[in-house]
């Protein structure tokens, strides 16, 4: 989920979701075809009114040069939200018994140094 309140188009809000891949990839995610990344994303900044006013709407959005810092946000947020639910996640049993420890008690099983 990508949420934002800058000014954006369609467009330049289509353009910042692709960068969430990025945030993806540092975290170690190799994105293949059967992977099934799925981004949706909002900005809060524009009011549309209800009903019309019979004059024609003027919707503000930031320039195209100026793209380049929500697209290293998005990027780096992402991976934060990554890591943040691989640290807080918990032991999961599945069906079958099928187990997937948390990765908090990997890191302590095997003794691994935090940097």
């Amino acid at each position: 989920m990508v949420a934002t309140d800058l000014p954006v188009s369609e467009r330049q809000l289509h353009r910042i979701i692709k960068r969430s891949v990025t945030g993806l990839s540092r975290t170690g995610s190799i994105i293949t075809t059967g992977s099934g990344e799925v981004v949706i994303g909002f900005s809060t900044h524009t009011t549309i009114p209800h009903h019309p006013s019979g004059k024609i709407s003027s919707i503000p959005v930031i320039h195209e040069d100026d793209m380049d810092d929500a697209f290293r946000a998005i990027g780096e947020a992402t991976e934060e939200a990554v890591l943040n639910s691989l640290v807080t996640a918990s032991h999961v049993v599945g069906r079958d018994g099928n187990e997937r420890p948390a990765f908090k008690d990997l890191i302590e099983k095997y003794d691994i140094p935090l940097v």
